[in-house]
């Protein structure tokens, strides 16, 4: 467990000398934004920045990458990071139940986009019994997708299917490749390149009756009390953003592959219709989701077992705009 801190405070260490260097050399007001996953989920984001929607509004932005939402969410507590847009709902949840300044106030996927990849000589969900699949860590989407999805099919996590923590989605990939697990959820592009490496689809997680908060937006309530019209601006930007996925695709799929660099158009293709089917226009974060990650949660947590989704949720900003006549008037410009 020591190690394990000082691995964290390593982390929020090395961001935080990272970010002040971007913050000295950037002008305005600054917004440091922490995404944890090269994958569709960050479809917004990255259209924002390369279509200068932040300077639009007034703002400047830094993406920094941080493979894990756990250790996204260390760096914003640490005051170094401001917005996490891809953020784990429940990695957020179990924060703020053990006294954490968090809070969730949008999500643009309110299910999961991920592809249970498998072996070729798996069939069917029985034939994981007494296998290991890999995610990419405990209590992350992909670990929570895996573990509904095994409930589903009346197999238990633990007993019947042994999980893996690989530490990423590309990973997974990886350990299905060396034969370490039988199987996993991959998002795409991954997925895509699992197909052409000889592994199948078993189901489509977003398929499957899942209403669950994939892709949340996070930031700290002390940021959103003081900040409130930046994080206004923020979410202006995302709409605007998803908008722009919805109504250009070509320049998605550009801003898609300079991020995952990817340049195999079919792959492209692929990833930009799995995002766009699953990704919400106006950005509310579901208490329908949410409870789905309580209940989830409530199973190994006991503090879990009084929760309400308003415990863990602002949609108010959100609501604001739509009231405003924000996204109706940008959904009603002719492209």
């Amino acid at each position: 467990m020591k190690k394990l801190f000082f691995r964290s405070l390593l982390v929020v260490f090395v961001v935080a000398i990272w970010s002040a260097e971007v913050f000295s050399q950037s002008s305005g007001k600054n917004l440091k934004i922490a995404y944890s996953a090269l994958s569709g989920s960050s479809f917004p984001i990255w259209i924002a920045k390369d279509a200068r929607l932040f300077e639009k509004y007034g703002l400047s932005a830094d993406l920094i990458y941080i493979p894990s939402s756990s250790l996204a969410l260390q760096a914003m507590l640490g005051g170094n990071i401001h917005i996490i847009p891809t953020a784990s709902a429940p990695t957020i949840m179990q924060a703020k139940l053990q006294g954490a300044d968090t809070v969730l106030i949008g999500a643009t996927n309110n299910t999961v986009t991920f592809f249970f990849m498998v072996m070729p000589d798996v069939t069917k969900p029985q034939d994981l019994k007494g296998r290991k699949v890999g995610v990419s860590r405990f209590g992350s989407s992909s670990d929570t997708a895996v573990r509904y999805a095994l409930r589903k099919w009346g197999l238990e996590a633990g007993r019947d299917v042994t999980i893996l923590q690989m530490g990423g989605i590309p990973e997974i990939l990886a350990g299905m490749k060396s034969g370490s697990v039988s199987g996993g959820p991959l998002s795409s592009p991954t997925d895509l390149r699992a197909r052409k490496e000889g592994f199948k689809e078993l189901v489509d997680l977003g398929q499957i009756g899942l209403d669950y908060p994939q892709t949340s937006i996070a930031v700290s309530q002390s940021y959103i009390q003081r900040q409130r019209d930046e994080v206004r601006n923020f979410m202006k930007i995302t709409i605007e953003a998803v908008h722009l996925n919805y109504t250009d695709k070509e320049l998605a799929m550009k801003v898609f592959g300079k991020y995952t660099k990817t340049s195999d158009r079919g792959i492209l293709e692929a990833a930009y219709y799995t995002y766009l089917d699953k990704t919400d226009k106006v950005p509310y974060i579901k208490p329908s989701a949410v409870k789905l990650a309580i209940d989830l949660l409530a199973e190994n947590d006991p503090k879990f077992r009084n929760a309400k989704p308003e415990d863990f949720i602002d949609n108010s900003v959100v609501q604001e705009l739509e009231d405003s006549g924000f996204v109706k008037e940008l959904y009603g410009r002719k492209n």
